[in-house]
């Protein structure tokens, strides 16, 4: 029996039993009587003090009436508090089972909650009918280690754990199928599944897949395998908020659990313990029932700020349940099916955010609605971005039952940001009062609103675009689909104003710039007569619309129909009986890349700076290309670089590189340019000398060789050692020393300034430090002294930094044997440190130095200019001032054959400390060059005539480069007399200008004799009123005669008129050019 809610008090008990469930115990004659006060007959609570012999013979009772109750009227829900149960319960038509804990584990059954196909054995173990049934929130322990699951379409597993294998057939075929936020212990069996959609599961193995079987945000999913099998496999959920559902808590008290919205997701929500969310207590929702609620009370409920929660049952609305308020919630039970009646739609959303629909069935009554249910009315445009509305197993159903239901559109979505979980939109091809012009429709699914994202997309039958999607930006994971079956004949079903065979199943329109769609399958069965589909999906020529993975199959039909293409005109036909193609990936067609121009930041051609940065760009043609991205990569010659994504280049050693960029839309094009890099090795001068050299931590300032810029380095002078930069004094009698440090000392145990060093165990430093805890070190100046005898003593003084955290000028000076500390904010007026310090250093140097005490802390840049002894400036280097580029000889031209020329450079001053330069050349304009190769010693080669510039870059990070001209002959052949080539069109003219696009044939027509001609490329299709989209399939830099042209004109002149292209190489290395015109008159009788 089922367990009562008992009190000790009879009077609290009656008063709780107004808002809490409690069951009773049922008459056995009357078996599927037992309910609940709060949720209705037709809800069945159990816990675990509930006999098992009970729980089994309600369950089999309520299958017994609903094995094959595929129309009835009958719905139910089976709940289960948290507990352990033992039970083999058999799922029918329009049961839900649901554990009511926080989490999956928080209900077991022991033995199993299956689906098989029994019922509709023909042939056997044909699943392809168990429609509407749905498993959440519990783990099942499967007794005999398998848990049969033999599903169609509108059967939801959420939140499910599985303690052993999932079977998801029954030995035959099966439609399914939908799985999500679950975990499967062992392997799960697809079988004769066709297709199935798993999101946001932990998997251990996976078996099978027939057509389109795909993956998203799930751990450890099979292999990929597209198009050898069915696999695809996307790693992550890009936004998604599971469905609500219904819980209870220790203390009985029912709610309703909200979970989160999460971006970026992968496996189940509660892996990690409870999903994020919130609940809301049942008091606030106005628990409706088929035998009292009806719309104006449901609505009444609506307005007064209640949430909507509908039990079991079907609800006949006279007008439409109309939800206004933002972050309202609206669950069903026991597949609760709404019918409208009076052809109202059945539910509308306000243009409002967070709005949750979870749970229902729509069946369209028999005077037709314009829509079962839409989100957001007609033109609706706010941002929902931050907190979208979420629908969850929202299924739709035009006919088969009692009622010849008839609907325009079932679903139409027209808010923005809508996140689409589970739909199957179905128009019955069996039943009651189906047929061609009985249960009419439109389409399925309208997506109008911009930004919507769809899991699990299932739409059948509808007389035209099974799915129309208006809206940009959209995305959609999954994607099944059966075009209808009862088509009377080809005439009866033709698109774009009856120019083209069939409707698409999956069309997005025209307008749409951004989608994408990935894991599609669409079936046909022209059952009634031959017809042919043009298209399984139908999308835009523009390459921001992409589709992965599309398969169209022919299950069945009459002799000559067929689906004739996938995507647009690509796929091969589907003509026969079990015959499936497949796509791997389209995008629009495209005008091609045919060059680009690569090119540094300013027109730069070097980088100059140690480990400096170029910015590169890539200027491509044609100017109409549909896609210019590129690719950036980079070729190591004398020199090295990296080069990331955007094409920022960055010098590792001297020398030059080549950039390389390399068009996106597959054409092959590239274009480079040569970079010039040097100051990556830098020679000191003036009798400065390392103490541990780490060449990754200094650069010098190629405008100013005062500056030297040092990073932070782990190390301690009685420990690790940082590195130093020291010069000698030149006196053992007394000196200054000064500096002026841009260093902001943040983190504890940074440290920069002046030394004065003997070894590493005795020295006098003076710098500015931070000293502490991280983060809020104190900043600080510190004087220190290291003597070495009679052990290692370091001694600090610390002062406040009251300059901090400006530039700092430090100096120390020597008198004697003793030190003097000062510090100045501007290098005029300094103030003297109150301690000194006696020592006496044998031939010390003196110079800079940078450390830090913590590895945690990131490196830090201490910037020093100015360093003085004396007062006297000490240059950190010479830095070359001039170079002259001279030619062998003085000739000014090479006009040999691959002749050479040796090219000097002189460089100035002579006192220059790295006096190397690095050879390059270039066209005149600075842009790479083909015309000649020049060797590290200068050695200039000839490769083709014309002019090119000699470059000498001075390798020593000033940047200063010499340059000189060189004429180039003698290396082209003589051109031989070739003959005349023309380009014909079979179009010239294109009338009536109606806005099609109009295939194009070229002929090239050639004089001479046809082996003169190398190759033959389409360089460019041109209009004096350019428009997007107006030319496709034209594959530009190919021998491409083939394209279409759009029959549009505008303005007031002679007409549209497109100007068409190709250049034609000859053996011998001429290019000759031919064109062609075609015109869309402006006004044909006047023209």
């Amino acid at each position: 029996m089922l367990k009562r809610c008992i009190s000790i008090i009879l009077i609290f008990s009656i008063f709780a039993s107004l808002f809490m469930s409690t069951p009773r115990v049922s008459n056995a004659e009357d078996p599927l009587e037992e309910s609940t006060g709060l949720f209705g007959p037709n809800v069945y609570v159990f816990d675990d003090s509930t006999p098992d012999s009970e729980i089994q013979r309600i369950s089999n009772e309520v299958f017994k009436k609903q094995e094959s109750n595929e129309f009835g009227n009958d719905r139910y829900a089976l709940l289960f508090k948290p507990g352990t149960y033992n039970a083999n319960i058999r799922v029918g038509f329009y049961t839900h089972v649901a554990g009511l804990g926080q989490m999956p584990d928080d209900v077991t059954i022991n033995g199993g909650v299956t689906v098989d196909a029994d019922w509709w054995n023909t042939p056997p173990g044909n699943a392809t009918k168990n429609f509407w049934r749905a498993a959440e929130n519990f783990a099942i322990q499967p007794t005999s280690g398998t848990n049969k699951w033999a599903v169609s379409q509108a059967v939801p597993f959420r939140r499910m754990h599985v303690k052993g294998n999932l079977q998801l057939h029954d030995g035959g075929w099966a439609s399914g199928g939908f799985l999500a936020d679950s975990k499967v212990d062992n392997q799960i069996t697809s079988g004769g599944q066709q297709q199935w959609f798993t999101r946001n599961s932990e998997l251990k193995s996976w078996s099978g897949g027939l057509w389109n079987t795909v993956f998203l945000g799930v751990d450890n999913p099979p292999e990929a395998n597209w198009p050898t099998n069915s696999n695809t496999v996307i790693n992550e959920a890009p936004i998604m908020r599971e469905k609500p559902y219904l819980t209870i808590d220790e203390k009985d008290r029912y709610q309703v659990f909200v979970p989160a919205l999460q971006s970026d997701t992968k496996g189940t929500t509660w892996a990690n313990g409870p999903t994020s969310g919130k609940s809301i207590p049942i008091e606030e929702f106005y628990i409706a029932k088929p035998e009292t609620s009806d719309a104006a009370s449901i609505n009444t409920a609506l307005e007064q700020g209640k949430n909507l929660l509908f039990t079991p049952g079907i609800y006949h609305l006279n007008d439409t349940i109309r939800v206004t308020r933002p972050n309202t919630v609206v669950l069903g039970l026991g597949f609760a099916t709404l019918m409208p009646h009076g052809g109202v739609a059945a539910l509308s959303v306000s243009d409002v955010d967070g709005v949750k629909v979870a749970g229902l069935l729509f069946d369209a009554g028999s005077e037709s609605s314009p829509t079962l249910m839409e989100v957001g009315p007609e033109g609706s445009s706010a941002d929902h971005s931050i907190n979208p509305t979420s629908l969850h197993d929202l299924f739709f159903r035009v006919g088969g039952g009692d009622a010849v239901g008839k609907a325009d559109v079932s679903l139409k979505i027209n808010s923005n940001n809508v996140i689409g979980d589970h739909f199957w939109v179905w128009r019955a091809d069996h039943g009651k009062d189906v047929g061609w012009d009985l249960n009419t429709t439109t389409n399925g699914l309208v997506v109008n609103g911009n930004d919507v994202t769809i899991y699990g997309l299932f739409v059948e039958h509808f007389h035209e675009y099974q799915t129309l999607w208006n809206g940009d930006h959209g995305r959609m994971y999954f994607y099944q689909s059966e075009i209808p079956y009862d088509v009377p004949d080809q005439d009866s079903w033709m698109s774009n104003n009856g120019t083209v065979n069939g409707y698409a199943s999956y069309k997005v329109a025209d307008s749409v710039t951004t989608h994408d769609a990935y894991g599609l399958g669409v079936y046909s069965f022209f059952r009634d007569a031959a017809v042919k589909l043009n298209s399984a999906i139908e999308v835009p020529y523009t390459p921001g619309v992409k589709i992965k993975h599309a398969t169209s199959v022919f299950l069945a039909g009459m002799p000559g129909s067929e689906i004739t293409h996938i995507v647009n005109d690509f796929g091969e036909a589907v003509t026969y009986s079990g015959h499936r193609k497949t796509i791997t990936e389209y995008s629009g067609r495209i005008v091609k890349v045919s060059d680009i121009t690569v090119t540094g930041d300013g027109g730069a051609t070097n980088i100059t700076t140690k480990g400096g940065t170029l910015q590169m760009s890539a200027a491509v043609t044609p100017a109409n290309a549909d896609i210019t991205a590129v690719s950036w990569s980079v070729v190591n010659g004398t020199g090295k670089a990296t080069i990331d994504s955007s094409g920022l280049l960055k010098a590792q050693s001297d020398g030059t590189v080549k950039v390389i960029a390399t068009a996106q839309d597959g054409s092959g094009v590239t274009g480079n340019q040569t970079i010039t890099i040097s100051g990556q090795t830098m020679i000191l001068g003036n009798g400065w000398t390392w103490v541990r050299e780490n060449k990754d931590n200094w650069a010098i300032d190629p405008k100013n060789a005062n500056v030297m810029k040092l990073t932070t380095q782990e190390g301690s002078w009685g420990g690790t050692k940082p590195s130093l930069l020291l010069r000698d004094s030149g006196t053992t009698d007394d000196f200054s020393i000064s500096t002026k440090l841009k260093f902001d000392a943040s983190m504890g145990f940074e440290w920069a300034g002046l030394i004065v060093y003997q070894d590493d165990g005795n020295f006098i430093s003076l710098g500015r430090q931070a000293n502490g805890a991280n983060p809020g070190a104190a900043k600080q100046i510190r004087f220190s002294q290291g003597r070495s005898s009679p052990g290692l003593v370091q001694t600090d003084k610390n002062y406040a930094d009251p300059v901090a955290p400006g530039d700092i000028y430090l100096k120390i000076e020597k008198t004697g044997n003793t030190y003097t500390g000062h510090f100045s904010s501007d290098g005029i007026t300094w103030t003297q440190l109150t301690d000194t310090f006696s020592i006496s250093l044998t031939n010390p140097k003196v110079g800079i130095f940078v450390r830090k005490l913590n590895t945690s802390i990131p490196v830090k840049t201490a910037e020093f200019t100015n360093f003085t002894l004396n007062d006297r400036i000490i240059p950190f280097w010479n830095p070359v001032a001039s170079i002259n580029v001279t030619r062998e000889g003085g000739a000014e031209a090479i006009t040999a054959k691959d002749g050479t020329l040796q090219m000097s450079a002189a460089v100035l001053p002579e006192n220059a400390d790295n006096k190397t330069v690095i050879w390059s050349v270039l066209n005149v304009d600075g842009t790479a060059t083909d015309k000649a190769t020049i060797d590290d010693e200068g050695l200039l080669t000839a490769v083709k005539d014309g002019q090119v510039k000699v470059v000498a870059t001075a390798k020593d990070s000033s940047g200063v480069t010499g340059s000189v001209t060189i004429d180039i002959s003698g290396q082209t052949e003589v051109s031989h007399d070739h003959g005349n080539v023309t380009i014909t069109l079979d179009k010239t003219e294109l009338w009536p200008a109606n806005n099609k696009m109009i295939p194009i044939h070229a002929t090239l027509q050639y004089d001479g004799d046809p082996e003169d001609i190398a190759s033959v490329s389409l360089t460019s299709i041109t209009s004096n009123e350019p428009a997007k989209n107006d030319i496709s399939g034209a594959n530009f830099g190919e021998a491409d005669y083939d394209f279409e042209l759009r029959a549009k004109r505008s303005g007031n002149g002679k007409g549209r008129v497109y100007t068409i292209e190709y250049a034609i190489t000859f053996t011998n290395g001429d290019v000759a050019t031919a064109r062609g015109t075609v015109i869309v008159p402006h006004d044909k009788g006047k023209n």
